[in-house]
């Protein structure tokens, strides 16, 4: 089953009245969720055991369904510009920089600038970034 094939099943089945799934499906549903570590107790379940819980693979559903809507390679990241993950974290980017093989990104979690502020490679800045705020 594709990734979008399992979302779209796991949409399905939330709104159903016998709403239980496999441990192994929380655990690859929050994979593609991003990992938020408010359903952390989800990936460690038991892989073929049943569970009931439909509040916390809707809100998987909604994270997975946000972050396969992003462009095929993340979100254009450009200082100035303010994004979120699925844990609710803001990053304040400063600057996109060549840094070695790659480039970096130079962020802070408040508007404030510091004189060196967090560095995060931008492949994972891509990958940690959900959507943009407006700002």
């Amino acid at each position: 089953m594709t990734d979008q094939e399992l979302i779209d099943y796991c949409d399905k089945r939330c709104k159903s009245i016998n709403c239980q799934f496999e441990g192994r499906t929380f655990e690859r549903m929050f994979q593609l969720a991003g990992k938020p570590r408010k359903y952390q107790a989800v990936a460690d379940l038991v892989p073929r055991k049943l569970y009931s819980m439909r509040d916390e693979m809707e809100a998987l559903v909604h994270f997975a369904f946000k972050r396969m809507a992003r462009p095929k390679g993340g979100l254009d990241i450009e200082a100035g510009r303010v994004y979120r993950d699925v844990n609710g974290d803001v990053r304040y980017v400063f600057a996109v920089v060549p840094r070695l093989e790659s480039w970096t990104v130079i962020w802070n979690s408040t508007p404030e600038r510091t004189a060196s502020g967090p560095t995060t490679r931008l492949s994972e800045f891509k990958d940690w970034a959900l959507e943009e705020l407006k700002s």
